[in-house]
């Protein structure tokens, strides 16, 4: 589920991370009382939070609905204020700098940032550890640099989800 709460699920023919009239009110509710919160803690307020993430992965996702991600900015702008850097993160492949020419494209000034650099990846449960060649993460992680972006690593190290998480969130370098 994505950190999406399972009661979500109640009503069988909700439709997540779209414009569902059910999801949006959930997403609503919850984002009325969390981003509130959030608020005081931005960078232009004295915080340490400097940019909000507002969706995840989701031009891989098969809904693609523009009114939900429409949504989702007009809500964040609405608790948040307009000097607040809103992103989204989704993968783009292998290479760098055709990736930081689309973040260029939509983004012609700002700092340029890989949000997830991916280390490794997952394993599941029962099967083979997943390992990633050294040589590949340095040589990629190289060329960022080179382009001087900024950079998250994503992740060293996980851990393990049980009950309704996904439980598939271990990676680590090498």
């Amino acid at each position: 589920m994505g950190g999406l709460p399972p009661w979500l699920l109640a009503k069988k023919s909700i439709v997540l991370r779209s414009s569902d009239p059910d999801y949006l009110q959930a997403v609503d509710n919850w984002m009325s009382v969390f981003l509130p919160k959030i608020k005081p803690l931005l960078y232009q307020n004295g915080g340490p939070i400097i940019t909000v993430q507002v969706e995840n992965e989701y031009g891989s996702y098969f809904t693609c609905d523009y009114d939900y991600l429409r949504h989702l900015t007009k809500l964040f702008r609405q608790h948040l204020g307009d000097d607040v850097i809103l992103f989204t993160t989704d993968g783009s492949g292998t290479n760098v700098t055709e990736a930081f020419a689309v973040q260029r494209f939509s983004e012609p000034n700002g700092p340029l940032v890989n949000s997830e650099f991916y280390t490794g990846w997952l394993d599941h449960w029962g099967e083979p550890h997943s390992v990633v060649a050294t040589d590949r993460i340095v040589k990629t992680l190289t060329e960022i640099l080179d382009h001087g972006a900024n950079v998250n690593m994503y992740m060293f190290i996980g851990g393990t989800n049980f009950g309704y998480w996904n439980g598939k969130a271990f990676s680590k370098l090498c």
